[in-house]
């Protein structure tokens, strides 16, 4: 069996939060690449391997969870859900959300949330957040 190690497009290396960060090429690369994956997917079964996603809900959802879940996994990565509906795992209510933001930035590839809100939706690649630049979290 081959395998591909997935080489992030330089459109990757972008947040994707409106979709108006990329171009039309850097979303039709993206889509060569989505319809590759689905194509061959025995190809891209180690892609993640050794990588964490974090699944950030502030809402109950099934199915995206699940789809997020089950697609990251079969890529060979690994996810980290935060159930933001859980008042235990509230954002903001022991620590900032710009602490949490740091620590995750470090321990995690990437990060995808879903909230009521289209503004708190969408991906973030660690070490590409511009609200929250690579810092020390608090003590």
């Amino acid at each position: 069996m081959t395998t591909t190690t997935l080489v992030a497009p330089v459109s990757l290396t972008k947040d994707l939060l409106t979709g108006a960060e990329w171009s039309p090429a850097d979303a039709r690369e993206l889509l060569q690449l989505a319809a590759d994956i689905k194509a061959r997917p025995v190809r891209y079964a180690s892609t993640l391997h050794g990588k964490f996603i974090a699944l950030i809900f502030e809402k109950p959802s099934l199915r995206t969870r699940v789809t997020f879940d089950v697609g990251i996994q079969s890529m060979g990565g690994s996810v980290v859900f935060l159930d933001h509906t859980q008042a235990s795992a509230s954002l903001g209510a022991r620590e900032s959300i710009a602490d949490v933001a740091r620590n995750l930035e470090r321990w995690v590839l990437g990060t995808w949330s879903a909230g009521y809100r289209a503004s708190s939706r969408g991906f973030t690649i660690s070490g590409s957040s511009r609200k929250w630049p690579r810092m020390p979290a608090s003590p």
